[in-house]
């Protein structure tokens, strides 16, 4: 149980700047992780995509000058509650943000009000970093109970970053067959955007998910792949 105003942060306990599978290499440019990191000057984005949409546990790259986020990985027999903040951000600031991280959840059920997160970090000088991945497994009911947000979100500031993945999966549904949220916050990007599958070289099976992209979020089909269905909403 996470209580209101209780926290499990790993904020920031990622990959250093300049370190990790979807590191920036160009100066000032954003990390990468579940969505790509911000480009200097607007342009091409240095940074990559990486990891696992149904069992993310990945840190986040670093920027050029900030760590990524770090990882959560709760197996829970039982119910989880949480009314307080589960996060793995990346790094704000310091000339290129860090990519968010991974925070992966299997429980029996997943109840309250709190906030779940692994966003991008900021950086209103040069490049904001992508959004990292979130993945919830719920093993013995749905989530009806859980009236809090989960997010993935690419930085907001200076050259945006692309968001990251949220995958829910109900009891009942066999594996990969939940739906998979791609929403970037009411931020839209240019360059960046948020690879479908994964990365190119993806073996995960993602044939069975649902795809769902929303306000201002930017897909970029980067191999041939097949899903369930893809729902394209530009608001909502």
């Amino acid at each position: 149980t996470v209580e209101t105003n209780g926290a499990v942060n790993v904020d920031y306990l990622g990959y250093n700047a300049q370190n990790g599978p979807g590191r920036s290499t160009n100066n000032f440019d954003g990390g990468g992780h579940g969505g790509l990191g911000g480009g200097s000057g607007g342009g091409v984005p240095s940074s990559a995509t990486y990891g696992a949409i149904l069992t993310p546990t990945n840190s986040g790259s670093g920027g050029y000058g900030s760590s990524g986020g770090g990882v959560v990985r709760l197996t829970v027999i039982g119910p989880v509650t949480n009314n307080g903040i589960i996060t793995a951000n990346g790094g704000s600031g310091n000339q290129g943000a860090g990519a968010g991280g991974s925070i992966f959840i299997t429980a029996a059920t997943l109840v309250g009000a709190g906030v779940i997160r692994a966003n991008g970090g900021d950086e209103g000088w040069s490049c904001s970093a992508g959004g990292g991945r979130v993945a919830v497994i719920i093993t013995a009911g749905d989530f009806s109970g859980y009236s809090g947000t989960m997010s993935a979100y690419g930085g907001v500031q200076g050259v945006r970053g692309a968001a990251g993945t949220v995958y829910r999966q109900a009891a009942g549904a066999v594996a990969g067959e939940g739906t998979v949220t791609v929403d970037n916050g009411a931020t839209p990007t240019n360059q960046t955007f948020t690879s479908l599958p994964a990365f190119r070289d993806s073996r995960e099976n993602i044939g069975k998910t649902v795809w769902v992209t929303t306000n201002y979020a930017r897909v970029g089909l980067v191999t041939n792949t097949a899903i369930s269905l893809l729902t394209l909403n530009t608001m909502g």
